[in-house]
């Protein structure tokens, strides 16, 4: 019998998952607690179902692509009480002491745990273009692979330990947050000196300066004004604090760590802003209400 998959979170991440999964023939059972979620997928070939209980009787391999800890964590103690599910995938990242504790958690019922950080956001997702960063047993990693490769075109088994995915996404997150803050600083900076900011990003794409926060679904909500489409502050600010939290854990001095911390300063300072509902690309407010330099560009190319 094939491997029945299901997957539950439907957001930013996981809607554009379900999608591309479903078009490359993933036999795929979906639920979200929202009904717009829910209602956004009911035009596709995926199975939607309206509570818990009816997809996990669905499935055998249970993804979670969820918007905060807890989250992640109630649907954990739900899936350990079905006999039927054999693994669990988390794709959000929870830090890895919560990876560990879900593993053992389920190991009592007999159920495995794949941990499966992916990165690409909502763009990779929908291409099936995302990277797949693995931490889990082989036998769990097989279970899984068909949807993983569904829409990821890189995956990376990075350990044996459910924790180890987390671990590499953390660092990967922390360094993206970074590229943000210096690539937004960069482009206040250039805007002063009288540069155009859609040229100067035009540069710096094909020039050493590239980053990942020069890409033009970042540069592009800036120059118009919108601030869309990138996700929201509080998921990666959230990363940065795991991130630290677990380096600190592990004896590392993250207090010498200038230029992280720096670039760490800013998202904490959008956080005490109460932007954390905020587009990422929003944090280049800040930089221009302590620079006084407004960087707009409504003119293409």
């Amino acid at each position: 019998m094939a491997t029945r998959f299901g997957l539950i979170g439907l957001g930013n991440i996981g809607g554009p998952m379900a999608m591309r999964a479903a078009e490359q023939g993933i036999d795929l059972h979906v639920f979200d607690l929202s009904d717009a979620a829910r209602a956004n997928l009911r035009a596709t070939a995926v199975t939607v179902h309206d509570d818990f209980g009816s997809l996990a009787k669905s499935v055998d391999v249970v993804f979670t692509s969820l918007p905060s800890l807890d989250a992640s964590q109630a649907v954990v103690r739900q899936i350990g009480a079905v006999p039927s599910i054999r693994v669990h995938v988390e794709l959000s990242t929870v830090g890895p002491p919560q990876m560990a504790a879900s593993a053992a958690y389920l190991a009592k019922f007999g159920i495995l745990t794949l941990d499966a950080a992916v990165s690409g956001g909502a763009t990779g997702a929908r291409a099936g273009t995302l990277s797949a960063m693995l931490g889990g047993s082989d036998a769990a990693c097989e279970l899984a692979m068909p949807f993983l490769q569904a829409i990821a075109s890189k995956i990376f088994v990075i350990g044996e330990n459910p924790g180890d995915g987390q671990r590499m996404k953390l660092i990967n997150n922390l360094l993206c947050a970074a590229n943000y803050a210096t690539a937004f600083e960069a482009l206040a900076m250039g805007t002063k000196l009288g540069l155009k900011p859609r040229r100067m990003a035009e540069v710096i794409r094909v020039s050493s300066g590239n980053n990942s926060g020069m890409v033009e679904r970042k540069t592009n909500p800036i120059f118009s004004g919108s601030f869309s489409g990138s996700g929201k502050i509080s998921l990666l600010e959230k990363d940065i604090s795991l991130a630290f939290e677990e380096a600190e854990a592990a004896g590392f001095d993250t207090a010498k760590l200038r230029a992280l911390q720096g670039a760490a300063s800013l998202w904490s300072e959008a956080t005490r802003r109460g932007m954390s509902d905020q587009d990422v690309t929003a944090l280049i407010k800040i930089v221009e209400q302590e620079t006084g330099v407004e960087v707009r560009d409504d003119i293409l190319g």
